[in-house]
């Protein structure tokens, strides 16, 4: 989680370092995508966290519905959160492909 926060903070930063505008919103999508992947493991992160919690004091259906959300969170982490930095390399790259295009290619 802090790996992908700080990488989305440096993309953030190489997207409006050039000072145009244009170019810098040229990722746009690819930069959401990999915003909202992380905003989701915040999330999954307070939901395992009030799990893991919970265990302790929960019945043995109640330990079972808090292991599914364990395990979810743990799926997450281990194959969506780590895309975040593919998402991220065309934004820190300032890949203008798709200002280059304009809408002739289209």
């Amino acid at each position: 989680m802090e790996t992908a926060t700080q990488a989305l903070q440096a993309a953030t930063d190489a997207a409006w370092s050039s000072g145009n505008a244009q170019l810098a919103l040229a990722n746009a999508t690819a930069y959401m995508t990999a915003f909202g992947h992380v905003t989701l493991a915040w999330l999954w992160l307070e939901i395992a966290l009030k799990a893991h919690a919970g265990m302790a004091a929960a019945d043995a259906g109640q330990q079972a519905f808090l292991q599914g959300k364990l395990d979810c969170a743990r799926y997450f982490y281990a194959y969506e959160l780590p895309l975040v930095q593919a998402w991220l390399a065309p934004v820190m790259a300032g890949e203008a492909l798709f200002v280059e295009l304009g809408g002739s290619g289209f």
